[in-house]
């Protein structure tokens, strides 16, 4: 992968997620899942024990040094750049992101984060007065605000499912889903999470957008957590009845932080619009989207090399193997030490790197709510130098950890240690 002027991603002299034999007396090796692993990035792993992959991400050092490269050819020759060079760049990269995620290029646009691709559809769309949009209560806070923001534009309404715990089956949800369709003939729009933020719920998204779309609601699914976590398909989401869909990149699929696509159904390309009006105005959906003014577009052209760092670490089934098992044995081990219990949800909606499991009510007496929840997140970090994702949901604390292809058992030993001190748990 070469541009003209000389941007060049390096990957390992082999392929194939976690071996150990090369010809360049391992100068590029590729390095073993776990400890090894953790050279690959320029997290400072000696300081912080890192157990939240899914809240801000970690971009390897070789994406990272593409993306420099790619800023270094830019300040070369800006004018060229830009005139001859962004737009090529752009559009492969963009074709290479759509062919991952199952889509038509045409279909699918870059956009910094899964809360600018939520806020441009909504931004997009007209409401009555009275119309209603749906959510739930695990919905993302930066989402509910932006219905919020949206029903209060145009005098509309907010539907909010309620999840309660035990959930027992899939079927549970998409009943729960049809039964406000029923009950609500007024829902223009429902905001639906594939992977749940707060609480690592996997949703079952083709059977709900199948369910809302038989009511003529519009389905916009909130994917944040989805890209590299999951494998997507967009035309079989399509097929299913989504009409929008926006998810991040740096999560799980290790771009820089600032990349992420919406894509959306052609049948509404006529109504979306970027949330910056720019000189490229009134043509197609992607050419909207591709220049908003003069801007730093490097991190969705490292998604190019992210993507290939991905694939040569095995994709899905090589880093599953890995992460998977070693988050189950994670969450199973803290549960058993702070004597609480896992999510009560089935297994199919587990999120394969979210894990959640209860923490125990805290010894100084704080109330279980969201304001404490963000207080132990970075207690626990000055305290610790642990990094975890603390939430609160039906009255109770829960923590949600996740992990890459560099955790290791050693790190949720002190990440339990660091809670069992924390709460008082002898």
């Amino acid at each position: 992968m070469t541009s003209k002027r000389g941007a060049k991603f390096q990957l390992w002299a082999q392929g194939g997620g976690g071996g150990d034999d090369g010809d360049d007396g391992g100068r590029n090796e590729i390095p073993q899942f776990g400890e090894q692993m953790k050279a690959e990035f320029g997290l400072a792993f000696q300081e912080i024990v890192f157990c939240n992959q899914g809240s801000y991400g970690v971009c390897p050092r070789r994406v990272v040094q593409y993306k420099h490269d790619l800023v270094d050819e830019m300040e070369a020759y800006p004018d060229y750049w830009f005139r001859k060079v962004f737009a090529g760049k752009s559009n492969e990269a963009r074709k290479q992101l759509a062919n991952f995620l199952g889509s038509d290029p045409d279909h699918l646009v870059f956009v910094p984060n899964a809360t600018v691709g939520v806020n441009t559809v909504l931004k997009s769309l007209q409401f009555q007065p009275e119309e209603e949009i749906l959510h739930n209560n695990h919905t993302y806070m930066a989402v509910k605000n932006t219905v919020d923001a949206t029903v209060t534009k145009y005098d509309a309404d907010i539907l909010s499912l309620d999840f309660t715990f035990p959930i027992e089956s899939e079927e549970e949800i998409v009943d729960l889903y049809s039964e406000v369709c029923q009950r609500n003939r007024s829902i223009r729009l429902a905001v639906v999470d594939h992977i749940s933020s707060p609480s690592g719920i996997q949703f079952p998204i083709k059977r709900i957008a199948e369910k809302l779309h038989k009511y003529g609601v519009l389905v916009m699914v909130d994917g944040a957590h989805a890209p590299g976590q999951v494998p997507l398909d967009m035309k079989d989401l399509a097929d299913a009845g989504v009409d929008f869909y926006t998810g991040n990149l740096h999560k799980w699929l290790f771009t820089p932080r600032g990349c992420g696509f919406l894509w959306v159904h052609p049948r509404h390309h006529h109504m979306i619009q970027p949330l910056v009006t720019s000189n490229i105005y009134k043509k197609s959906f992607v050419e909207g989207f591709q220049l908003a003014g003069t801007d730093d577009y490097s991190n969705y052209l490292a998604s190019e090399a992210a993507l290939e760092f991905f694939n040569g670490l095995g994709g899905f089934e090589g880093i599953h193997g890995y992460v998977v098992p070693l988050l189950k044995w994670a969450r199973d081990m803290i549960g058993e030490a702070l004597g609480t219990k896992k999510l009560p949800i089935p297994a199919t909606m587990e999120s394969p790197y979210l894990k959640v499991v209860g923490l125990p009510n805290l010894p100084d007496g704080r109330e279980n709510c969201f304001e404490t929840a963000e207080q132990l997140i970075r207690e626990i970090m000055d305290e610790y130098n642990v990094v975890v994702q603390v939430a609160c949901f039906q009255g109770q604390l829960w923590t949600r950890i996740s992990g890459s292809i560099y955790s290791t058992k050693e790190d949720y030993f002190k990440l339990r240690d660091a809670l069992k001190h924390k709460f008082n748990v002898q």
